[in-house]
């Protein structure tokens, strides 16, 4: 199918959510095993509440992540990567947490093991049962079944390989069909796929299917179809099989919200010692990783867009702009920083020592300042003479770094340092050039193994790996944001925007 055929398939199936009564339909189906875990993970939201003790509260995140799994899966267990693992953890951890509670809180933690463990079963859910009737009934002919992530739906393909059922599967967040059905099966309650789904639907029909203990089921509205005249705003329509779940307003008025958010731990607040530490926010990654992103001002980040051409989907972005969602382009184990540096000298060839030399005066007199009068009042006091990034200060004694970002606050400094403006100036921006350059040759490397790579693949599972030809930069992988933390932490510079392991996240993903 042609592009612009596509695109007016689109819009005639955009069309139908407003003109046809019923192209938008809920299904809730009942759902007795999940529906304990809901009513179990409330009561323990409550008893958290309560504050009886912390451990509980890692209890409630681990319950909270088995029924955002359940909640969107149609498939067993068996076929959903790491649920045995984590169902074992939880019972591992309710049993700690029974030896620290009274008796009410014991009762309500042995509900939820129960519960858990119900839920670990070769059995298909009552949301798989009914999907796999429909898809028989129509003989797949024209329907398309959309899961909310690339995980989901690599289970929910080979669960329907092993049955025979020829269905496509396409998660939500990656559609790269160029086909409308007639007809899509979405796994979970609306609000889990967004208002995008509707706007530019992939079928004339959109069929939620989920179990009947989600109590969120409104249709997400854009802000801007909620204020445009004409804006998609389909009506609903509500099927119920079997018996809604009976659930009192005391426990549905906690832990409404489904998808559990990360748990992020807040360190105490305090400033960085030195000049070899820096605030930075904890980053998730996709493949099971996770960074600290420093935020010096003016900074900025490789990232990658895969939906651009070949030849042009490395960038630089400053640090700020990171979301979920960015892809970011990482060293394994390293920064590139100290490599880009020594590139940048080879650069300059004869020119080197003389940059190295005036490089090292200037930043050995900042930090004797910094170590004199410590980082607070070195700011404060470069702040009063006008010095806009002030707070960088400590970071400034980076050998890797060039220089401040803005050429009057690299003025001021010398300035305040006793220094004449050349030729400290006049050198940092020659290693400011040359670096530069530098990056354009890790760039241009990155594109043309980035030429061969499958960036659907890399949009499906979040994370890709290569191996550049260049000395000193094997080991890069490209990988997509997940959440972000809202805390800041001080750590050390050694540590920043290098990935690790780490599956606190890979429910996200």
């Amino acid at each position: 199918m042609t592009t612009a055929g596509y695109l007016a398939d689109i819009y005639a199936a955009a069309g139908s959510m407003v003109d046809d009564d019923g192209a938008v339909e809920l299904v809730a189906i009942a759902d007795e095993r999940g529906g304990a875990l809901d009513r179990a993970t409330r009561h323990l939201a409550l008893e958290v509440e309560g504050g009886e003790f912390e451990r509980l509260g890692d209890l409630l995140a681990g319950a909270r992540r088995l029924r955002w799994q359940v909640s969107a899966a149609p498939f067993p267990s068996g076929y959903e990567p790491g649920r045995a693992d984590l169902v074992a953890g939880l019972l591992e951890l309710a049993e700690q947490c029974k030896l620290m509670a009274g008796d009410e809180t014991r009762q309500v933690i042995d509900d939820l093991t129960r519960s858990a463990s119900a839920l670990n079963t070769a059995e298909t859910c009552p949301v798989g049962d009914f999907l796999l009737e429909s898809l028989r009934e129509t003989g797949c002919i024209g329907c398309l079944v959309v899961v909310s992530s690339a995980r989901a739906a690599t289970a929910t393909r080979s669960w329907l390989d092993a049955l025979g059922i020829p269905a496509p599967v396409m998660s939500n967040r990656n559609k790269t069909s160029l086909e409308v059905f007639q007809k899509a099966y979405l796994i979970g309650s609306p609000p889990l796929f967004g208002p995008g789904t509707f706007g530019a639907p992939n079928a004339h029909k959109l069929v939620y299917l989920f179990p009947s203990w989600i109590s969120d089921r409104s249709l997400p509205i854009s802000s801007f179809s909620q204020l445009a005249e004409g804006g998609i705003r389909p009506q609903a329509r509500l099927r119920r099989i079997g018996r809604e779940p009976l659930i009192t307003q005391r426990l549905r008025d906690t832990e409404g919200h489904l998808a559990p958010d990360p748990i992020w731990k807040q360190a105490k607040a305090r400033l960085p010692h030195g000049i070899d530490e820096a605030q930075a926010r904890k980053v998730l990654l996709c493949g099971g990783l996770s960074m600290m992103l420093d935020l010096d001002e003016g900074e900025s980040i490789r990232v990658l867009n895969p939906s651009r051409p070949a030849g042009s989907r490395v960038q630089m972005q400053q640090v700020d702009a990171v979301e979920p969602g960015s892809y970011l382009v990482l060293r394994e184990g390293h920064t590139d920083s100290g490599t880009l540096y020594e590139r940048a000298l080879a650069r300059l060839e004869g020119q080197a020592p003389g940059v190295e030399q005036s490089q090292a005066t200037w930043k050995s007199v900042l930090r004797d300042r910094l170590e004199a009068l410590g980082p607070g009042e070195v700011v404060r006091r470069l702040r009063a003479h006008g010095v806009q990034a002030a707070a960088q200060a400590p970071a400034w004694t980076a050998q890797t770094l060039a220089r401040p970002q803005g050429s009057d606050d690299f003025t001021i400094l010398l300035h305040w340092l006793g220094l004449p403006t050349e030729p400290y100036r006049r050198h940092a921006d020659m290693l400011r050039r040359a670096r530069y350059r530098a990056m354009s040759d890790i760039r241009e490397a990155l594109e043309a193994a980035l030429g061969d790579a499958d960036m659907n693949e890399l949009q499906r599972t979040g994370i890709l790996r290569l191996d550049l030809d260049i000395e000193g930069f094997a080991g890069i992988v490209a990988t997509r944001v997940l959440a972000l933390s809202p805390y800041l932490d001080v750590v050390p510079r050694s540590e920043l925007r290098i990935p690790k392991g780490d599956e606190s996240a890979r429910w996200l993903e």
